[in-house]
């Protein structure tokens, strides 16, 4: 058998990627419903990763994020449902490149 052509390989390695990246995002949504299970949650971060939303705060870094969630589990959040329907739509290719940006929406009650 031989191998594709480079466009191809970087196609399927591109896709690879994605799943890896579509993985990652259902694990977070089950570790999220676990009302934030740092041992789930601890190691889809970086070291220098930063999580951030609007009306929970910022944490920088894999052992603050780890912690501000529990936090946040503790104090703030009785339950949660994370439906990960539509995860193709939210990946965005920063300059450097050896970046991706993922963006979710949330549905709350008040």
């Amino acid at each position: 058998m031989t191998s594709g052509t480079p466009m191809k390989e970087q196609q399927i390695q591109r896709l690879y990627s994605f799943e890896g990246i579509r993985n990652i995002i259902a694990l977070y949504g089950l570790g999220a419903d676990r009302l934030n299970d740092p041992d789930l949650l601890g190691p889809l971060f970086t070291k220098n990763a930063v999580w951030r939303c609007e009306g929970f705060g910022e944490f920088k870094g894999r052992k603050a994020i780890r912690e501000g969630l529990r936090s946040i589990a503790e104090t703030r959040i009785l339950w949660s449902f994370h439906a990960m329907a539509t995860p193709g739509s939210i990946f965005a290719k920063k300059p450097d490149r050896h970046r991706e940006v993922g963006t979710m929406g949330i549905v709350k009650s008040d």
